[in-house]
């Protein structure tokens, strides 16, 4: 770990320029001078560039902030999200070399004002903890809404600031866009998530989020589930499990009807079953085990095991959202 208390844009910029695949900032603010050399960079050499930031009218306005730097980044190819109460100051290049501290991603805070960064390298252990943060916080922001800054509220802010007088108290001023993450529904992130394999069956399952077993398959009882897709165990998504019924697979129609489905969860387990029995049938057991599900999150990373082997697996739910192999736990 190195403390780095002068010469902050130096020492950034080069690391950025060093980068081979990604760079995610995150930063409340952002300044035109730095956003130009961070798009050379993108630009230049074909790199994945991520933008955490605030979006915030009364910012762009006052030159806390610049739209005019977002529209830079946004025609250099790089994503940008926005996130209210942002905070946090976060550079991360190639997910192994991190910088932190108090330094916003401007000139003047890194240049003029009096700020630290702490540059630390993976695989040490802190190192990991924020680029976990970071992709957890990431993967927050998508959960909560589409919350990406395009070229048309880019061009809206631009002419917006330009009609606006500094000098005259303005309404419009107030408008601030973006993830709120304190009253999102985010889920905890180290609930334990049961995962399965899903063999052929994944279209069912996707189309009515339904999922089923034989009853003599006793995994443990957690609140979310996974599926394991065929050809290398990938995982897409994580599931609030709703409910759990039982039906008796000679006299499944009649199961159904005994409980007081609403008319969309009818609907799902009937077609499901019905599909199921076309394209890849029951197994001998009578007993078959429903899980009526909805789609909590989307795991665009794929999470896989090390080796995809058959059976009920637990994971922790951060440790699917942070990276692309997870080790499984031990579930007593």
């Amino acid at each position: 770990m190195q403390l780095i208390t002068e010469n902050l844009k130096e020492e950034l910029f080069h690391a950025l320029r060093q980068s081979k695949e990604s760079i995610m900032v995150i930063s409340p603010f952002i300044s035109m001078e730095t956003a130009k050399i961070l798009g050379d960079i993108v630009k230049n050499n074909n790199i994945k560039c991520t933008v955490i930031t605030r979006f915030d009218r009364a910012l762009f306005n006052n030159g806390g902030s610049s739209i005019e730097a977002l529209s830079l980044l946004n025609q250099a190819g790089a994503d940008i999200l926005a996130l209210q109460n942002l905070h946090t100051k976060l550079y991360i290049i190639d997910n192994r070399t991190v910088f932190t501290g108090s330094a916003n991603f401007t000139q003047n805070g890194l240049t003029k004002n009096i700020e630290l960064l702490l540059l630390i390298q993976s695989p040490n252990d802190d190192a990991i903890l924020l680029i976990n943060y970071a992709k957890s916080l990431y993967m927050d922001i998508l959960d909560s809404g589409n919350w990406y800054v395009d070229k048309a509220m880019i061009e809206l802010e631009l002419e917006t600031k330009e009609n606006l007088i500094p000098t005259v108290p303005d309404p419009k001023l107030s408008f601030t866009w973006g993830a709120s993450l304190s009253n999102s529904n985010t889920i905890d992130k180290d609930a334990i998530v049961l995962s399965v394999p899903i063999g052929s069956t994944y279209e069912i399952v996707e189309n009515f989020a339904i999922h089923s077993h034989p009853v003599s398959y006793r995994y443990k009882s957690t609140k979310y589930i996974t599926f394991r897709y065929p050809k290398g165990g990938h995982m897409k998504a994580v599931y609030e499990i709703i409910d759990t019924v039982t039906f008796n697979m000679t006299s499944w129609k009649d199961d159904i009807e005994k409980y007081n489905f609403p008319v969309d969860i009818h609907k799902r387990l009937y077609n499901y079953i019905v599909e199921r029995q076309d394209g890849f049938k029951f197994e001998n057991d009578k007993h078959y085990k429903f899980y009526i599900l909805e789609k909590k999150l989307a795991l665009p990373n794929n999470p896989r095991p090390k080796s995809n082997n058959s059976g009920g697996w637990y994971y922790r739910l951060n440790d699917l959202r942070a990276t692309e192999i997870v080790n499984t736990l031990k579930i007593k």
